[in-house]
């Protein structure tokens, strides 16, 4: 009977560290640009709760290489992690070629243009840039591993008169 109890459940088990997050089969978490801005990122900066807790903090992005950061253990995020960081300094040379931003074994370097993301009311909620990793010192050999870096427009009606 246990069994056809936990066949008939509509939802699994994730394990983040400790915690346990129930989410429904099939479940993907693939968030749109506007989805990762303004249901994550701005709730988060105004200290409102996530829709789910399954974005990892990680103080400093740049002090691993791709490989090392941390996953999760489950393979529903398989290639894609998603992760909170605090604005940094970074050490990054910013010359003709493009932002560098250094790493242990290699280099970060933003690849196009900054993109301006818009919701559906077409306000500018935000701002994102892809950045591509190179291992090794200039010129580098470029690698498949691609990250995305999203900022919330601080001019949002949501934020003006806030602390964050």
């Amino acid at each position: 009977m246990a069994a056809n109890t936990r066949a008939s459940s509509s939802y699994f088990t994730l394990r983040r560290g400790g915690e346990e997050i129930h989410v429904p089969f099939g479940y993907r978490f693939q968030p749109s640009d506007e989805d990762l801005l303004l249901s994550y990122l701005l709730k988060r900066l105004l200290r409102l709760p996530l829709p789910a807790d399954i974005i990892f903090d990680i103080d400093d992005v740049f002090s691993y290489n791709p490989n090392q950061l941390p996953k999760n253990e489950e393979a529903w995020m398989e290639n894609t992690a998603y992760f909170f960081v605090p604005v940094l300094e970074t050490n990054h040379n910013d010359d003709s070629s493009g932002l560098k931003v250094r790493t242990p074994d290699g280099y970060w370097r933003v690849c196009g243009d900054v993109v301006v993301v818009m919701d559906e009311r077409r306000r500018r909620i935000g701002f994102k840039k892809t950045l591509v990793f190179y291992q090794g010192h200039e010129p580098g050999m470029r690698t498949s591993w691609t990250m995305v870096e999203y900022k919330i427009n601080m001019d949002l009606d949501e934020l003006k008169d806030k602390e964050v």
